[in-house]
């Protein structure tokens, strides 16, 4: 695949069932504080480091946009990253650019050697196949489970299972670049919820040089690669003794976002973050703990905003394509604005971007406040498909499309493969024979012929069969292994108070009081 045409997200190819609470519509319409968008709750002033979490289908600041403006110079006159001459940013990185600026405290010459390092560490290592280092994701080395109160997946690493890659440090790396690009490509909406937790677990590890050499692996990725993503990072069981000298190699600006804790601590550090049925028991929580070969499919749940934060409704996953999830940079430099003005116009905006885009194009968008508006922005077929089951004399459709749908029973006691199932919904089976059962159902006819292709990879090992369910998903007819789901009753989240958001270099510096 041709580098110019790598896409800056969505760098893997999934096969199994997951979680029927992936993507629920609480994360899809959360709408962010001013904290949640900037550490502290509010921007950095000029010429101090940056602030911001939340970097997509959102207003930046002028001095933003500056920064911004002389990258793209700094880009032109080298010959990497595009041709001598051209200011443009690569379509593989351009959504991630302020958040590399960032990262690089502004410096443009390390701002151009990260996004290099994206090429050579991402860019040239895609894609990455699920059924290459399916065993490793269920052994359960780094996994995803549930998320805090601002949506916010959180992700759990395990030191005490990477035994297993002692011989094999490559095949550490291919996992964990699948778990952090599974979370970019469909955990994270952007403009809503952009960043995750990080929860690190010492219990009973082994200081061998293999796992020296995956702990460095890990920060480059985290560093380098998915930078500005981490929200805060939790330390447990690492012994007191260390601790001191571990924080000294932390450099300052990163330890407000680092903590360790005591055994002891665990519960009462995390139930500030997330509600307990979030968490496993070892780490505060009521779910139960993820035994080894068990941690995939991931496992997540409804109300992570507590139970008063809607229905528990199924995932939404199967509507969400890729340019849902990758969103847009408002980089508002000369020719940047072009590339993404009628696109963000077709993303489900929160009030305040679509208050701050309103002003820029002089143009209303709608904000995005409820289930239904969401699925006419993401999924027009699906939602005139919902409006028209709900129209009086459409029970004889609703009864043919309820019987095309296959069951999928909850309480299995192993998959095909003799991997036990989660009964939450995390439903796993062999990838051939699920794209088999279901590539026929009307309910996917958008993903069919990726998920065909893609059992003919697995069947064959055929490179070019391979090549094909990735080339679809660059199509946007994103492999979707998920079950029909049953038409989904409009919920609306809504907050109360106001927030003050400061609008970007199209507005010059004013702000706009909106309530919410």
């Amino acid at each position: 695949m041709p580098e110019q045409d790598a896409p800056p997200i969505g760098g893997i190819v999934v096969s199994s069932h997951q979680s029927e609470y992936l993507l629920t519509p609480e994360v899809v319409l959360f709408e962010p504080s001013p904290a949640d968008i900037h550490r502290g709750g509010s921007a950095a002033p000029a010429g101090k480091p940056g602030t911001r979490l939340i970097f997509l289908n959102t207003p930046l600041t002028t001095a933003e946009q500056r920064d911004l403006e002389a990258l793209h110079q700094a880009v032109e006159k080298e010959q990497v990253l595009s041709k001598l001459g051209d200011s443009a940013f690569p379509y593989w990185v351009r959504i991630h650019a302020l958040r590399i600026l960032q990262q690089s405290k502004g410096r443009y010459d390390k701002a151009i050697a990260m996004m290099l390092t994206h090429l050579e560490l991402r860019v040239k290592k895609i894609p990455v196949m699920e059924n290459t280092i399916l065993q490793d994701l269920k052994d359960g080395f780094v996994y995803f489970h549930g998320r805090d109160r601002s949506c916010r997946p959180v992700v759990v690493l395990r030191f005490d299972r990477i035994s297993r890659f002692s011989s094999d440090v490559d095949r550490a790396f291919k996992v964990m670049f699948f778990v952090f690009e599974f979370a970019v490509r469909h955990l994270m909406v952007p403009g809503r919820v952009e960043n995750w937790v990080c929860l690190i677990d010492l219990k009973n590890s082994a200081a061998t040089i293999s796992a020296l050499r995956i702990c460095k692996d890990i920060g480059r990725l985290l560093e380098e690669v998915f930078c500005g993503r981490n929200f805060c990072t939790k330390i447990f069981h690492l012994p007191w003794i260390i601790r001191a000298v571990v924080m000294a190699f932390i450099p300052e600006d990163k330890k407000s976002k680092v903590e360790f804790v005591s055994e002891s601590d665990i519960p009462g550090v995390m139930r500030k973050l997330c509600e307990p049925h979030q968490l496993e028991q070892q780490y505060g929580g009521t779910a139960p703990n993820v035994a080894r070969g068990q941690a995939y499919p991931f496992r997540f749940f409804p109300h992570c905003r507590g139970s008063g934060s809607g229905s528990p409704h199924e995932s939404l996953h199967s509507f969400a394509d890729r340019k849902f999830h990758e969103g847009h940079l408002w980089d508002a430099s000369q020719g940047a604005k072009s590339e993404w003005q009628e696109g963000a116009q077709q993303q489900a905006l929160t009030p305040g971007a679509s208050a701050a885009l309103h002003a820029c194009i002089q143009k209303r968008v709608e904000p995005c406040r409820t289930l239904e508006r969401w699925l006419e922005i993401v999924n027009p077929a699906e939602a005139e498909r919902r409006k028209e089951s709900k129209c009086p004399g459409s029970d004889r459709l609703k009864e043919e499309i309820t019987a095309d749908k296959t069951p999928q029973p909850k309480d299995v006691a192993s998959t095909v493969s003799g991997a036990s199932t989660y009964e939450a919904g995390c439903v796993s089976t062999s990838e051939t024979e699920w794209a088999e059962k279901d590539v026929n159902l009307k309910a996917l006819t958008k993903a069919s012929a990726v998920e065909e292709s893609f059992a003919n990879a697995v069947k064959t090992d055929s490179k070019k069969a391979a090549d094909l369910a990735w080339k679809n998903d660059l199509d946007d007819n994103d492999l979707k292994p998920t079950d029909y789901q049953e038409p989904i009753p409009e919920v609306t989240l809504n907050r109360s108070g106001a927030a003050t958001q400061t609008c970007c270099l199209f507005c010059e510096s004013s702000s706009t009081r909106l309530s919410l």
